[in-house]
């Protein structure tokens, strides 16, 4: 209604969109340049020669890893209980009115929008990943879509997809780990609970983000942004289901790893939640070097 919508201007476009207080921004790239300057530093002396073998380009790509491993460590738990007490409690509006839940949730997009386009500036131009760059560039347009409508749906999209965002952290631990050369069998144990993890909620995403579409369905319809909005996120799903067949090829890669010699047992070790077919050699080998 006019009230929630009054609130997502007030609590959040007019503190980070133009002409609006953008200390936030500078607080969280202040954050962040802290968090990869120790990371420079403690990564190189936590893996040893593991860190020092890799290529430049492949130790740039890992600390990065390591910041969205850390950062949505850090985010998950509190980002979790915030948001969804917003997304289901009884009164939206007041619940974005609060100055702990603007604080909160506009520091956790701003950072995670600061990291996507640190990626997308050099994944331009260092093992260039298509996919990876057209998600960056969707998860861009949704802030600036709510910056221009001002409409509730679109800021609880942002919401919803940033939130689910912050469950990939154990994906981003197993892609440091296979980096460093860690045993197999613990790096696809972590890369299991990892996909697992990002299977289910991404169900409980695309559960939500339906809800919300199909409810506004009646009183949107006629409004050209209401599609334009549900067609970015509809990609950006298909880019994310893309990315769960991506990480299934990794998953191949290393049980091919920790199998061996011909004759050895793969048995012990855990599947994923997928089927094998769909994903060969080469497009296990192609997935490996773009991630």
């Amino acid at each position: 209604g006019a009230c929630a919508r009054r609130a997502v201007h007030a609590g959040v476009v007019q503190r980070t969109g133009p002409g609006g207080d953008f200390m936030l921004v500078w607080y969280n790239a202040l954050g962040l340049v802290a968090m990869y300057w120790a990371l420079q530093w403690a990564v190189p002396r936590a893996a040893g020669p593991a860190f020092r073998r890799l290529p430049q380009a492949e130790r740039v790509i890992l600390i990065h890893h390591a910041m969205y491993f850390s950062v949505f460590t850090l985010q998950v738990v509190p980002l979790t209980w915030r948001m969804g007490g917003m997304m289901l409690g009884p009164d939206f509006s007041e619940a974005v009115d609060d100055p702990l839940n603007q604080n909160l949730i506009t520091s956790c997009v701003i950072s995670h929008g600061l990291l996507y386009f640190g990626e997308a500036c050099f994944r331009g131009q260092v093992k260039v990943n298509p996919v990876l760059l057209l998600h960056h560039i969707l998860f861009f347009l949704l802030p600036i879509m709510t910056f221009h409508s001002r409409s509730v749906i679109t800021f609880k999209v942002v919401l919803l997809i940033d939130l689910f965002a912050t469950y990939e952290f154990l994906l981003y631990a197993a892609l440091v780990m296979r980096r460093l050369q860690a045993p197999v069998a613990r790096t696809r144990t972590v890369l299991v609970a990892g996909v697992w993890l990002y299977g289910i909620t991404r169900l409980m995403q695309l559960a939500a983000l339906g809800t919300l579409f199909v409810g506004s369905l009646s009183r949107l319809a006629g409004e050209c942004q209401y599609w334009l909005l549900l067609a970015v996120t509809t990609v950006l799903m298909l880019v994310q289901g893309y990315t769960f067949h991506i990480y299934h090829c990794i998953h191949r890669g290393l049980a091919a790893e920790a199998r061996g010699p011909p004759g050895d047992d793969d048995e012990d070790l855990p599947a994923l939640p997928a089927k094998r077919a769909g994903c060969g050699a080469a497009a296990a080998k192609l997935h490996l070097t773009l991630i």
